[in-house]
């Protein structure tokens, strides 16, 4: 008496968020490929690492993109692209700035040495 039943409906979209060019939600196709989705996104961005995908699928299930392997989607799935890694280990100014500092230290001391 009184009591209800909600039967939520599917949701029909895949949630796409991180490194793409139109993050948002796109329409549920089931024939459709992850790289299809991502390319419905707006393809992917100049920082997006396309080997870093995470998959999460409506039933709490998470896949990870492999480099050659492409995870079957679901409606309700959320795609994530992360960011590439900053790889730039070397940084020729900063280098030559330390360089010159010590360059600059050392005929310093020398000079009030010699004096």
């Amino acid at each position: 008496d009184g009591d209800s039943l909600m039967v939520p409906e599917h949701p029909g979209v895949v949630q796409i968020i991180g490194e793409v060019n139109r993050p948002g939600l796109v329409q549920y196709n089931k024939n459709k490929s992850l790289k299809e989705y991502l390319e419905n996104a707006g393809g992917l961005t100049q920082y997006a690492d396309k080997d870093d995908i995470t998959i999460i699928y409506a039933n709490g299930n998470v896949r990870i993109k492999k480099r050659f392997g492409y995870p079957k989607i679901s409606e309700g799935t959320i795609i994530i692209v992360y960011a590439k890694k900053d790889e730039n280990l070397f940084n020729l100014t900063e280098f030559s700035t330390n360089i010159a500092s010590i360059i600059t230290s050392v005929a310093t001391l020398y000079l009030l040495l010699v004096k």
